[in-house]
């Protein structure tokens, strides 16, 4: 049976949930040690075990650039809901004021309700396709 992970490891990208327990040792001679350890660095891997992981398991296939791809998705999501919670800071302070409530506030909350059913329909569909593949 194996031990599940507590949390993530240093790099948090990666999809194995289980605890790694089993070891594998292989033999290189310096040039090929440095090789590999100049291949891992072009690669632009967090580590020489993870890129000797990936190549080994994944055949130096999408794994890693699909959690990259992920990674940056989920960084441009936060950038988006940063702007829209600005912009209802923005609202919320005006009214807050006592300023009359003006059309135009209510059309760019309105524009805020749209922006966000929009994200929440774009996750969605993300996790479905996670989930199915």
């Amino acid at each position: 049976m194996t031990q599940k992970k507590k949390k993530a490891g240093q790099t948090g990208i990666e999809q194995n949930q289980d605890l790694r327990t089993m070891r594998f040792e292989i033999r290189l001679s310096p040039s090929e040690y440095n090789g590999l350890v100049s291949q891992a660095l072009l690669a632009e891997g967090n580590s020489l075990a993870q890129y000797a992981r990936n190549k080994l398991i994944y055949g130096g296939n999408a794994a890693i650039e699909h959690y990259r791809q992920q990674r940056d998705t989920c960084k441009a999501v936060i950038a988006e809901i940063a702007r829209i919670g600005n912009n209802v800071n923005q609202i919320a302070r005006a009214l807050n004021r006592d300023d009359d409530v003006s059309m135009a506030m209510l059309e760019e909350l309105c524009k805020v309700e749209v922006r966000l059913a929009a994200m929440d329909q774009q996750f969605q569909n993300n996790l479905r396709a996670q989930v199915q593949s």
